[in-house]
C-alpha cells in the first residue's frame, strides 16, 4: 500500500518516472510482503487443526498459492494505472494516431501497443527480482543454511547432544528439503 500510494501521487508529466529508490523500496516492500505471506501460510495452516503433516504442508501451499496470485492480480491492477498515466504523462500514441490519454474505451486503451510494451516491462519488473528470484533466494539461505549453521553451532557448544539426537536436532522437515 505505502509503494501504491507514492507510484499513484508521483507527477509523470514530461515522461517523468520514480527513480532507482522506489524500485529498490518497491523490491524490499514485496519481498517483506512475500515473507510476511509465508509466515502467514505456514501459522494458519499449522492451527487448521489439520490431522497428518502431509494435509498441513499441503494446506500451506495452497493458502501461499492463492495469496500469490491475488497479489500478482492486484499488482497487475496497480501496473495498469501506472502504465496509462506514464503514456498519458509522455503523449503516447496509438498506432491508429489517437493520443492514448484521448482513448475512451478501456479495451481500446489495453489493446494500444505501446500499454501492452509499458505494461509488460512493468509486471516484468515486478515478477522477476523480487517475486521470483529474491524471495526463494532469501528462503534457501535464511530456513536452510542459516538454520543448518545455527543449529552446527548449537549442537557443538553441547557435550550432552550427541550421535543421532545431534542429528535429530539439526536435520529438516520434510517439506523443507527442497
Amino acid at each position: 500500500l505505502p509503494f501504491a500510494h507514492y507510484v499513484n501521487s508521483f507527477s509523470y508529466a514530461n515522461g517523468d518516472e520514480p527513480g532507482l529508490f522506489s524500485e529498490v523500496l518497491f523490491v524490499v516492500l514485496v519481498v517483506c510482503a512475500r515473507v510476511g505471506l509465508i509466515a502467514c501460510s505456514k501459522t494458519a495452516a499449522r492451527r487448521s487443526c489439520l490431522l497428518y503433516t502431509s494435509q498441513v504442508d499441503r494446506t500451506h501451499v495452497l493458502f501461499i498459492s492463492a495469496a500469490l496470485v491475488l497479489c500478482v492480480s492486484l499488482v497487475i491492477v496497480l501496473e495498469v494505472r501506472l502504465s496509462y498515466q506514464t503514456l498519458v504523462g509522455r503523449g503516447a500514441r496509438a498506432a491508429s494516431g489517437q493520443l492514448i490519454g484521448s482513448m475512451t474505451s478501456f479495451e481500446k486503451i489495453l489493446e494500444a501497443f505501446m500499454m501492452q510494451k509499458s505494461l509488460g516491462q512493468l509486471v516484468w519488473g515486478y515478477c522477476f527480482p523480487s517475486t521470483f528470484l529474491i524471495p526463494f533466494v532469501a528462503e534457501l539461505v535464511v530456513s536452510h543454511w542459516l538454520r543448518q549453521h545455527l543449529g552446527r553451532l548449537l549442537v557443538g557448544a553441547n557435550p550432552k547432544v550427541r550421535g543421532l539426537n545431534a542429528l535429530k536436532a539439526i536435520g529438516l522437515t520434510e517439506m523443507e528439503q527442497g
